[in-house]
């Protein structure tokens, strides 16, 4: 089923902007993490109608959420009569753009009473036949890019600025991947600890650590970058599938977790030397 606001049904709907049920309201909120093998989504009903929702709890009506993929041709159809499901899906399912739509459908021939349809249906009560939308939220777009999938540093890009001393750098957060501008010495040595096994794990907590909790907290202060910039939708996916209450935590607590608690990676360093 394609959404469309406009089209006219037979029969009473709850939705956005129709008064077929007066102060009556339908919506769906979702919300996307991303794994390493799996995306979970996780569909929130909300629905005000006591009738409707009386209906659900007896299994005659039921929510339905519809899944799509555009860019994969995936498509997964969820019902259920909570106010609350989850699904997993392969990661390699969900690429790209991903529409969500969420109704309320009709699962066996029932009447609905109630004082809350519009006065010009001329009745306080309506039939509903299997397979006729009751409710119908307006619909949910994800999209889901590649770098979703990569370690955070991805989105970083290194570039030599002639300009600064020795020594010095400074980050640029002003576009879709972070630049990080630094000296000629800074970029010998990332250079040189890029190509050492364990040269990794000091970029880490150095030049990556800094950066990642400048940016997490560029993010507190101004929750609007994330629908700005990739590098900031790259750091959100991250926090929203490690479960992390990014106005709650400190900045540093935050990108701790999110490069893996790195700090503890130097140990294997340590005990080689």
């Amino acid at each position: 089923m394609k959404f469309n606001n406009q089209v006219s049904f037979p029969y009473p709907v709850i939705r956005e902007n129709n008064d077929d049920y007066i102060r009556e309201e339908f919506n769906a909120q979702s919300s996307v993490q991303i794994g390493q093998k799996v995306t979970l989504v996780k569909i929130k009903y909300n629905l005000t109608s006591k009738e409707v929702l009386k209906q659900i709890n007896k299994k005659n009506v039921s929510y339905v959420s519809i899944i799509r993929c555009r860019d994969t041709f995936f498509e997964q159809v969820l019902s259920n009569n909570d106010s609350n499901i989850e699904t997993e899906i392969s990661i390699n399912e969900l690429r790209g753009t991903v529409e969500i739509l969420s109704y309320v459908f009709v699962n066996k021939d029932v009447r609905i009473t109630t004082d809350s349809f519009n006065p010009e249906y001329g009745s306080n009560y309506f039939d509903y036949s299997v397979g006729d939308v009751i409710a119908q939220s307006n619909p949910e777009i994800f999209h889901i890019d590649r770098d979703f999938f990569k370690p955070l540093q991805s989105v970083f890009q290194i570039v030599l600025m002639e300009s600064l001393k020795n020594g010095e750098w400074e980050i640029d957060f002003s576009q879709d991947k972070i630049q990080i501008n630094v000296s000629q010495d800074i970029l010998n040595i990332e250079t040189s600890l890029r190509s050492d096994p364990h040269g990794k794990h000091i970029l880490l907590n150095s030049l990556y650590f800094s950066t990642i909790m400048q940016g997490v907290q560029l993010l507190k202060d101004t929750p609007d970058f994330a629908n700005e910039y990739k590098w900031a939708k790259v750091f959100i996916a991250k926090i929203e599938y490690l479960q992390i209450e990014i106005t709650n935590e400190e900045s540093y607590k935050i990108a701790s977790r999110l490069l893996g608690q790195p700090f503890s990676k130097l140990d294997n360093i340590l005990s080689e030397d």
